[in-house]
């Protein structure tokens, strides 16, 4: 089974890029005997177990919020844009199962399961970067960042990279960071004509 959440980010941007409205929650461990997080991913995050069993919120409520905008973005023909569109999908649909919440209700569920811009393979047919093999490789959010900010990169952008590379005495992976850097990125890639406003 894919690996469940820690914590459920999200991120509305406006056509500039700008922050309209963010949310993020840290969600409790799954009931016993259901799916649990690595500890890998615990310790990526910089996240005791304790720690989330004594201040993570509810997985269902927050799970169910955050099908309600996907699909009032999808009414509203709003792209959704993941960085990693398959294993992002994969794990919020285990995450709602390992917490309960009916297939038919999961954040991803229909009419939402085709839909979504996966940034990784956007970035693969315009980055033009390779892997030890000379072949296309998909990005890492952080290279993608470098690649379509290289012309005028902005503040943020030097921090983000330093977050990445621990330099600055926190956890590499910070969920609400790092959807803000996916909508820029798409913004940017719109702006630069790279995609269209589908990502296509």
């Amino acid at each position: 089974y894919a690996a469940t959440l820690l914590r459920v980010a999200w991120v509305i941007v406006d056509g500039a890029g700008e922050v309209i409205k963010e949310h993020s929650a840290l969600l409790q461990l799954p009931p016993s005997g259901r799916p649990q997080v690595s500890a890998d991913a615990l310790a990526l995050h910089g996240i005791h177990e304790t720690f989330l069993r004594q201040h993570g919120l509810p997985a269902k409520p927050e799970l169910s919020r955050l099908r309600s905008v996907l699909l009032a973005a999808h009414a509203c023909r709003v792209p959704v844009v993941l960085h990693h569109k398959g294993a992002h999908v994969a794990q919020i649909t285990a995450t709602a199962l390992a917490h309960g919440l009916p297939p038919g209700h999961a954040p991803f569920a229909p009419p939402m399961a085709s839909t979504g811009v996966c940034m990784m393979e956007a970035g693969k047919r315009r980055c033009g970067l390779l892997d030890a093999a000379g072949r296309p490789k998909m990005p890492t959010r952080l290279e993608l960042a470098e690649t379509l900010f290289r012309d005028e990169p902005p503040a943020w952008l030097a921090e983000f990279g330093r977050r990445r590379a621990g330099e600055l005495g926190v956890p590499p992976n910070e969920a609400l960071g790092d959807a803000t850097v996916t909508a820029r990125c798409f913004v940017r890639g719109v702006e630069l004509g790279w995609w269209d406003a589908e990502g296509k």
